[in-house]
C-alpha cells in the first residue's frame, strides 16, 4: 500500500525514456525472430530540455529484463534553428543568457536584429534508428 503523503517525483527524462522504451519494444514486436535490440539512436534538439546523461541513466535503468537489456543508447544533437519575424534571418540561434536556459524558460531572439523568432528545429526528441538482432533462421529483419 502506498503512502498518500509521500510524493513521487519523476524526472522529465525518465518519463521521456519510458515512452521511448515502450515505442521501441512495440516496434520490435512487429518483427519475427527478434532476439534482442543492440542500439537505439535518438536525435535530441537543443531546446528539448533533455540532459543526455540523465537520458542514458534512465535508459539503462528501464531496459533491464527486456529485449533492450544489452542495448546502447546513442544520442545525436539537433541544433536549434530559427527564422526571424522581422529581418528574415534563418539559421542557428543562441538563447539569451547562454547555458542557463536549461534551467529556465529561454528568451529566444534573433541573433542579427534582436527581433522575435519562430523556432524551426531544436525542440524534437526523435527515435532515428533501432538496430534489432534477428534469429539467423529468420529471413526478415535488420534495422527497423
Amino acid at each position: 500500500m502506498s503512502n498518500p503523503s509521500k510524493k513521487v517525483i519523476k524526472l522529465h527524462e525518465f518519463a521521456v525514456v519510458e515512452d521511448i522504451v515502450k515505442t521501441v519494444l512495440e516496434e520490435a514486436g512487429k518483427h519475427d525472430g527478434v532476439t534482442s535490440i543492440e542500439e537505439v539512436l535518438l536525435e535530441v534538439g537543443d531546446l528539448a530540455f533533455l540532459n543526455p546523461a540523465q537520458l542514458i541513466f534512465a535508459f539503462n535503468t528501464l531496459k533491464k529484463d527486456t529485449l533492450l537489456a544489452n542495448a546502447q543508447l546513442l544520442i545525436a544533437n539537433m541544433e536549434a534553428r530559427v527564422k526571424c519575424q522581422e529581418c528574415g534571418y534563418t539559421g542557428a540561434m543562441e538563447p539569451e543568457g547562454g547555458e542557463e536556459y536549461h534551467f529556465a524558460t529561454p528568451f529566444i531572439i534573433c541573433p542579427e536584429c534582436k527581433g522575435p523568432v519562430d523556432v524551426l528545429t531544436g525542440r524534437q526528441c526523435t527515435i532515428r534508428n533501432v538496430r534489432l538482432v534477428v534469429d539467423d533462421n529468420d529471413d526478415k529483419g535488420g534495422d527497423a
